[in-house]
């Protein structure tokens, strides 16, 4: 069986390959903003057609018992067809006591309808499933969400507001989980310059556990390093019982230029 540690291993070596392939081919679209890059809000907008990306999360958070948790999280995204994408995630968690479901597959698939006008926003769905590959795992866990970008400004600060809206079905759920539950996140995009843009978005998630529900409010920075590499870093902060105490996030993604 795969230890931990070499599972880090392997993630980290995932994470850190792309840095040594040459720049050939795409540039990297820098305002196509993931979730998690670095913080929970997405936009409408699916990666460029036929665009291979790797990116890379290093999350932390301390919860409200005052317990460290810590994430990685490598993926792999591809523009398989014009104004739709397809996303491979395999999360690795390090929490105190048992780390159930760390290594589960995350499979998901989005399709923009529409590109913004003067008053339509843009609208994509994002349709998942998070496969029981992982430590202790029991049932398939499917998910869609409802994405909405709509630009406020088209000067040199580019204001733009996002909402997503998710479902998400625990289809293995305990007496003491719920069966079906949402996330909802309201974000706010402001480009400082060609190269940097500051996102701020506050979200509201019901847990697995019945009763808990978390609200959190997060602020991230994203920076064009090169034309093909973007470097995010974001941090959180709770305001409920079952929140976490904050979070802060390591992003990276790149372009794949090989093959």
């Amino acid at each position: 069986m795969m230890t931990w540690q070499n599972a880090f291993g392997a993630v980290v070596f995932l994470i850190t390959a792309p840095l040594f392939i040459s720049p050939v081919v795409f540039a990297h679209d820098h305002t196509n903003l993931e979730r998690g890059i670095p913080i929970e809000i997405e936009d409408a907008y699916p990666t460029a057609f036929e665009n291979r990306e790797f990116q890379g999360i290093l999350r932390t958070r301390r919860t409200e018992e005052k317990n460290y948790e810590y994430e990685l999280v490598p993926i792999l995204e591809y523009g398989f067809i014009r104004n739709g994408e397809l996303e491979l995630a395999v999360p690795v968690r390090f929490l105190p006591g048992e780390n159930n479901d760390s290594g589960n597959i995350e499979l998901e698939a989005l399709y923009n309808f529409n590109f913004e006008g003067l008053l339509l926003p843009a609208f994509s769905l994002k349709a998942g499933i998070e496969i029981p590959t992982g430590m202790n795992a029991t049932g398939w866990a499917p998910a869609a969400t409802l994405l909405v970008s709509k630009t406020l400004s088209r000067g040199s600060w580019f204001h733009a507001l996002h909402l997503n809206a998710a479902w998400l079905r625990n289809s293995d759920a305990g007496i003491d989980e719920r069966l079906n539950r949402y996330r909802i996140t309201l974000g706010y995009e402001l480009r400082l310059d060609p190269n940097n843009m500051v996102l701020m978005d506050l979200q509201r998630e019901q847990q697995k556990e019945r009763k808990n529900e978390s609200n959190l409010f997060e602020i991230g920075l994203r920076h064009q390093w090169n034309p093909l590499t973007v470097l995010a870093i974001g941090t959180g902060v709770g305001f409920s019982d079952e929140s976490p105490d904050f979070r802060a996030t390591l992003g990276f993604q790149r372009s794949i230029t090989i093959f």
